[in-house]
């Protein structure tokens, strides 16, 4: 996966803050918890799997449709298959949190 560092940065952080809100674990548990829960989502995304989690949202693999692309080292037009694309469509109610967290911060920044 092309991006392990930013999935590996984004897990340490993570677990660091759950558990500065929830000292039950150690870090490197909570570090633990999420790497198993990102692999597994992507190993079943790239199956093909549709992976739903409650509440928060829905990664399903779609394919973007054959073009031509112009090379502009050959100066050649080429056929590009489609990609294999993972997308994510957020569930309403983490769109209505983002979106008052985001209204809420607009309303500090008014008053500042």
């Amino acid at each position: 996966w092309s991006s392990d560092v930013c999935s590996s940065d984004l897990t340490a952080e993570l677990a660091r803050i759950m558990h500065s809100t929830n000292p039950e674990y150690r870090v490197y548990e909570y570090n633990d918890m999420l790497t198993v829960l990102t692999n597994t989502l992507v190993t079943l995304a790239v199956q093909g799997e549709v992976v739903q989690l409650r509440n928060f949202g829905t990664f399903y693999q779609y394919q973007t449709k054959p073009r031509v692309v112009f090379d502009p080292i050959l100066l050649t037009h080429k056929q590009h298959d489609g990609n294999i694309m993972l997308k994510f469509k957020p569930a309403r109610t983490i769109q209505d949190r983002i979106k008052a967290i985001v209204q809420q911060e607009r309303n500090q920044d008014a008053k500042a």
